[in-house]
């Protein structure tokens, strides 16, 4: 890979080289581990590992390592010492010209939080003040979690863990608080600081890339979600990373040298902590048996307050700015471009209540089955069509408002001539109507006139039922046959 800076803008400019290969012992679901592949992949394959006693133990199994560079193992406590040796070892032979300058390796150290917050602490507070050109990756699990996951000064407040079992006394779990590791690193005042969640790599390689034009110590937090230690499913790795920071309990954030303290991730609508608390079996006794409702309103109260002090005056996000097409600013944001209007919640209650799908009409009342010339009953709509003459549909209105013998239309059918004419002698040579088709009539459409069955077809046919269905779906007309013998032509309109 090349050594030269990249910018990273979306997923896109992440490398598709892999430098951690598969098939590692590590738990199923390790966050810790996808954050050290994100990682390889902006630092390449000229690195040493140092590694502390921790999960990661298990990663290189000698003779057998799935890194692409080379690996030490030391103890708990003295990873940072080892970091050190292997630099100064690096430089005396660059210097005496045994190793070419462009040859050079860069020495990463990688703890738990274990080895970071307790026992190495030390060790690594003595790096940072001697000025070591070396990077730090610490996997904040929040346990001793290679061991049995016992509580170490990184495991939050409230959480079970084998070391702080739930009793009668400690009805919360782990009582104290965990150590602000991020400020005792900031006090060194390293050349750069830096806490990264697998959930966002962008922002994770942003950071690793500003890290490498610095020279002196780099040090790294990184969030790590346990599956076995926090008692979740390691399908929903990236969903507790992703509500770490959504609720505000792992703020990402970056320092360079004395710079201030910039969040490069704050969530503009904090979700609440209880949304990321419930699922993880070591925080399921503040809701089973009985709803610990006080712990849980310590532990936002500490979340807020941290936001508070961190930027003043937005610890509540403002309400986000009115729609332009919503000049009330009543907050409703118009779907499809349409303008809807505020309508106050006492008209909402007097409004009946009537559901009407959008750009349809509602249905017409039924006033009962239709009949045909013949006399005989229509079939409904629910029933099945039945044969013969005389048998229709359930019958249409026209515009007059008086039902037309045997026009019957199925739904989607729209009769718009009307029966003319007066009743009397010679009226039936008037009664013509039209029926215009949006979809395909009812195969047993039809109409009777004393002994003649017509059924509705496309203009200018008239024929007998015999039993086919007409699928015309262009305009219908149909009308009764007059005493004269002739047909009257359909009006112009229908043409």
């Amino acid at each position: 890979m090349s050594r030269e800076l990249t910018a990273y803008r979306n997923l896109k400019d992440l490398a598709r080289e892999e430098f951690i290969l598969p098939g590692t012992a590590a738990c199923g679901g390790c966050g810790g581990l996808e954050v050290l592949r994100l990682a390889a992949k902006v630092l390449g394959d000229r690195v040493v590992y140092v590694n502390a006693a921790g999960c990661f133990t298990m990663l290189a199994v000698f003779p057998y390592t799935p890194f692409r560079g080379s690996w030490l193992y030391t103890t708990m406590a003295s990873a940072p010492a080892g970091a050190q040796g292997v630099r100064d070892a690096l430089d005396v032979l660059i210097a005496r010209g045994k190793v070419r300058p462009e040859d050079d390796v860069q020495v990463v150290v990688v703890a738990g939080d274990g080895a970071t917050y307790d026992m190495g602490l030390s060790s690594t507070s003595g790096a940072i003040w001697r000025g070591l050109d070396f990077w730090y990756l610490c996997y904040d699990n929040e346990s001793y979690g290679n061991t049995g996951v016992q509580m170490s000064s990184a495991t939050p407040y409230a959480a079970r863990t084998q070391t702080t079992p739930v009793t009668a006394r400690t009805a919360e779990g782990m009582g104290g608080r965990r150590k602000d590791l991020f400020e005792i690193w900031r006090a060194h005042r390293p050349a750069y600081l830096a806490t990264v969640s697998p959930r966002y790599p962008v922002d994770l390689a942003r950071k690793f890339e500003t890290a490498k034009r610095l020279r002196g110590p780099k040090l790294f937090l990184a969030a790590a979600p346990c599956p076995p230690g926090w008692e979740f499913d390691p399908a929903k790795t990236m969903d507790y990373g992703r509500l770490q920071v959504e609720t505000g309990l792992f703020p990402l954030k970056e320092a360079v040298g004395d710079g201030p303290v910039v969040h490069t991730q704050a969530p503009r609508r904090r979700r609440p902590v209880e949304a990321y608390l419930r699922g993880q079996g070591r925080f399921r006794h503040l809701f089973e048996p009985v709803r610990q409702d006080a712990v849980l309103a310590r532990i936002q109260a500490e979340v807020d307050r941290y936001w508070a002090e961190a930027e003043p005056g937005q610890s509540e996000p403002p309400p986000p700015p009115p729609h332009p097409r919503d000049p009330r600013g009543e907050g409703r944001r118009p779907s499809h471009g349409r303008v809807r209007r505020a309508i106050p919640s006492d008209a909402l209650r007097a409004r009946p209540a009537v559901r009407r799908r959008r750009g349809r009409r509602p249905p017409r009342p039924r006033s009962g089955p239709a009949r045909s010339a013949g006399g005989r009953p229509g079939c409904s709509r629910r029933d099945p069509p039945r044969r013969g003459p005389g048998r229709s549909c359930s019958g249409a209105r026209g515009g007059s408002g008086r039902r037309l013998p045997g026009a019957a239309p199925k739904p989607g059918v729209r009769v718009v001539g009307v029966a003319a004419g007066a009743a009397g002698e010679g009226s039936r040579e008037k009664s013509v109507w039209t029926a215009y088709t949006r979809a395909r009539p009812c195969p047993m459409s039809t109409f009777a006139t004393g002994s003649t069955t017509t059924r509705l077809s496309s203009p200018g046919t008239r024929r007998r039922a015999t039993g086919r269905s007409s699928r015309s779906r262009t305009t219908a007309w149909a009308g009764t046959r007059p005493a004269s013998g002739e047909w009257p032509r359909p009006p112009a309109s229908t043409s």
